[in-house]
């Protein structure tokens, strides 16, 4: 996405920037398409290969994407070597891609025993939040090391294409659920926009050292719910279910989501102001506008419409979760899921 917002720029006449890519491997078919959009092309297999994307580069611009296997460990040694190799080489300005370490808010929570450690198999039960909480601890090192702008994206919509997306229900329309309440309003963002916003940032060295937010839209599920069914034509109703009814739904990273999405729930003014940058207009007047779910959809309704709803039943977990979900009329959830507890099944509800 950044790479495009420059490309933008490039066409709208400022040529100024050389453009690398640092992919895990260049001959890997999912990264050909970056090949007629930047100057170089380098993979980051090796410490050399490395070192050479990075020298001489004014500026680098992370996003360390977590759910490609679920392992903070392997994000956190990523972040360390591109910091390293920053600081070694003198990088001018370091856009990173992050957010709050949660682990300093919900640790002076009073429910703090209901926060499930949601890190998968056990590999590091310490964090409430690892998206989140990784790079937010990578982020306080680079600050403190490197020329850096915090940069605070909202919840990707890039979720809605994997994990997120409204599931069939027995032929009688469809279901959006998620772990947050009708009238919770979820600050989201496009990776498009993402780009947009590192782009701007590069342009403007008076950000360094200063922490900025991006969002596309902010919208309730139940706004969410009618944009889709307005979108597709299709009946698509919003339900909620408490937090660690969908952590234990089944979904790769499920837990994750969940406490991404309990933490802006707990305090959405919070969420909201953190990602609404201050002077947003005058930093974004060179790229695109910002984009809208509405908008977002429309643009990627060929591959929902493929994907999801034409294609139902593929994901049976939030199939079971939306089957053995009661709603009941005083607002209350009860959802019974089965799950493994030290190797023994349990019914909870």
């Amino acid at each position: 996405a950044v790479v495009k917002a420059f490309t933008r720029l490039r066409e709208a006449g400022n040529d100024e920037y050389l453009i690398r890519a640092v992919v895990p491997s260049v001959d890997d078919s999912e990264y050909q398409f970056l090949q007629s959009l930047v100057d170089e092309m380098h993979d980051s297999s090796t410490d050399t290969n490395f070192r050479k994307a990075l020298t001489g580069a004014y500026g680098v611009y992370i996003a360390n994407n977590y759910f490609v296997d679920l392992d903070i460990n392997r994000e956190m040694k990523e972040l360390q070597r591109i910091q390293d190799y920053s600081i070694s080489l003198g990088i001018k300005h370091v856009v990173l891609s992050c957010a709050e370490d949660t682990r300093p808010f919900v640790g002076k929570r009073r429910d703090v025993l209901f926060w499930q450690k949601t890190a998968p198999g056990g590999r590091d039960p310490t964090h409430f939040c690892p998206p989140y909480d990784a790079k937010g601890a990578a982020a306080d090192g680079f600050a403190t090391t490197v020329p850096t702008t915090k940069l605070y994206p909202a919840f990707n919509v890039d979720l809605f294409l994997s994990y997120m997306n409204p599931i069939e229900e027995n032929g009688k329309g469809y279901t959006l659920l998620l772990p947050v309440s009708r009238k919770v309003k979820i600050p989201v963002v496009t990776s498009d926009d993402i780009g947009s916003m590192a782009c701007a940032i590069f342009q403007d060295p008076q950000r360094v050292g200063v922490t900025v937010g991006v969002k596309s839209d902010e919208l309730t599920g139940v706004e969410m719910a009618a944009l889709f069914s307005q979108v597709f034509n299709v009946p698509v109703e919003f339900k909620n279910v408490s937090y660690e009814e969908f952590s234990h739904s089944g979904l790769p990273g499920a837990a994750a989501i969940s406490n991404m999405l309990r933490f802006i729930a707990h305090d959405e003014k919070y969420a909201l102001r953190r990602r609404q940058p201050p002077g947003l207009k005058s930093l974004m007047q060179h790229m695109s506008p910002l984009a809208t779910f509405q908008s977002w959809v429309q643009d990627n309704e060929e591959d929902i419409r493929a994907k999801y709803f034409g294609a139902a039943g593929e994901l049976g977990e939030l199939e079971e979760l939306a089957e053995n979900t009661t709603y009941h009329d005083d607002g209350s959830v009860a959802t019974k899921v089965h799950h493994d507890v030290e190797g023994g099944e349990v019914e909870w509800v």
